[in-house]
């Protein structure tokens, strides 16, 4: 099941895999997403709160996605490939995915299944957000990535200094367009700090929305 948000002046198609257990629970009669991760990004395809310039499409899993393995599984990257080719046809625009944090694992496995398959083509770059410290990206690879955390990123999980690292090395062999951005703006919640506050980018909506829109903006290497 998907969620697609069409751009008014949409030049790209971005989607998005979901973090935590990776469930988003749409349901054919499900209305507008309305958490404020959501509607950030949905403001990517509306030209008064960005650039207006990306379709969104939120993927959803049928089942919850409780061990970090299931997102390697044959079952899940199927799925990923199987929405991937239906927008591609149905826009006809780039594709790109964009992982946060849980999500961000089910990227890097899924990459590692199309340079298995010879299908790395299939998408056209990434946005790994938040990332998961485990993630790791190996050649031969050229691909676009935009890498995005926020620099008071409490979760243990998702530790700044482990994304960059794994930018540090990417860059090593990745010749295509790769750039790390640090978000500072935003605002701290008395929660789970791997479910909202800093980590879900809470109050940095047009520091993250604008960083967005100006990778896209410089197609040159960073």
């Amino acid at each position: 099941m998907t969620m697609y948000y069409p751009g008014v002046k949409a030049k790209q198609v971005i989607i998005y895999l979901s973090g935590g257990w990776g469930r988003i629970g749409l349901k054919a009669n499900t209305g507008a997403m309305i958490d404020s991760f959501s509607r950030m990004l949905i403001g990517l395809t509306n030209p008064k709160l960005s650039s207006g310039k990306f379709d969104v499409v939120f993927m959803d899993s049928p089942n919850e996605l409780y061990w970090m393995t299931q997102r390697g599984s044959a079952d899940h990257l199927s799925r990923i490939q199987s929405v991937v080719q239906y927008y591609k046809n149905r826009t006809g625009l780039p594709v790109w995915l964009m992982g946060h944090s849980n999500g961000a694992l089910s990227l890097n496995a899924y990459i590692q299944y199309l340079q298995e398959f010879s299908q790395v083509g299939m998408v056209d770059g990434l946005i790994i957000s938040a990332a998961r410290n485990e993630i790791s990206f190996s050649p031969p690879l050229s691909m676009p990535m935009l890498f995005l955390h926020h620099e008071e990123d409490g979760c243990v999980n998702t530790q700044p200094k482990n994304s960059y690292a794994a930018y540090e090395r990417l860059v090593q062999f990745d010749k295509a367009n790769i750039k790390y951005v640090n978000i500072e703006t935003g605002e701290y919640e008395m929660n789970d700090p791997c479910t909202s506050g800093y980590h879900m980018y809470f109050g940095a909506d047009k520091e993250v929305t604008s960083a967005i829109d100006q990778y896209f903006d410089n197609p040159q290497k960073h």
